[in-house]
């Protein structure tokens, strides 16, 4: 549990900001990874570090939390590094390959929240409910695709529309429209990040473990980019228990 935290210059001048409800909100399960820059301290939309606390100075986070009902502690990082918790003096008998897993998926997850939801339809539900009859009609008459593809957005079907083959073209192209770009966004970015090559690398070290998974190797593209993520993140903590219940078993025998 966070309870505290602070932003600041090191030499204590210059603005100090209270982080610590921007750090609550980016934890993910029981983790959290944070890349100590001025611009990283932004969650819920809100921008906890609007402005360089002191410019031309080195700053710091510094952060008191506990650890599952355990004793405070207060741990400070130099801007610039990455700050990570739970911290490895939390999470002695877990090998380097389990923490290197849980603290991808965090990262994982942490990359989906920032990405944000795909695009909403040209029109809101509020929009086509306030539409007056004439418009509506209209928009049907023409079979309009954006307006098609709000209705199947918002109400689940395509309402009063008998399609024709034009018309369920121009919804295909509508969503497509709004959706392949963000879809694109998201890929490249995904790569950008080097995940792929971090994935496949903890991959083949379960592999050698004798944990091979070929979920690890679901390529993240298209409409199916963001649940595959998901699924990749999941398999990482799978994989993380499992290498401590194997750890378990053989310790037994």
């Amino acid at each position: 549990m966070i309870e505290s935290a602070n932003y600041r210059s090191i030499d204590g001048e210059g603005n100090n900001y209270d982080v610590d409800d921007c750090l609550r909100k980016m934890v993910t399960g029981d983790s959290l990874v944070l890349d100590i820059e001025n611009h990283n301290f932004v969650a819920g939309g809100h921008n906890f570090v609007p402005e360089d606390p002191k410019r031309g100075t080195p700053k710091r986070l510094q952060v008191t939390y506990s650890y599952k009902n355990g004793k405070r502690i207060t741990a400070e990082r130099p801007e610039g590094t990455r700050f990570v918790l739970p911290e490895d003096s939390h999470v002695q008998g877990f090998s380097m390959l389990q923490l290197e897993a849980i603290r991808l998926s965090s990262d994982l997850l942490e990359f989906l929240k920032q990405s944000g939801p795909p695009p909403a339809p040209m029109y809101t539900r509020e929009q086509l409910e306030r539409m007056s009859s004439a418009e509506t009609e209209r928009l049907i008459r023409a079979e309009d695709g954006d307006y098609m593809e709000a209705t199947a957005f918002h109400y689940g079907d395509e309402r009063l529309f008998v399609r024709a083959e034009e018309g369920i073209y121009k919804q295909s192209m509508a969503r497509c429209t709004r959706l392949l770009p963000w879809y694109a966004k998201l890929g490249a970015i995904y790569a950008q990040k080097e995940f792929p090559a971090r994935v496949e690398n903890l991959r083949i070290r379960f592999t050698v473990e004798g944990m091979n998974d070929d979920g690890l190797r679901l390529p993240v593209e298209g409409s199916k980019g963001p649940d595959r993520v998901r699924e990749i993140a999941r398999k990482l903590w799978e994989l993380a228990y499992k290498a401590e219940e194997k750890k378990s078993t053989s310790k037994q025998l």
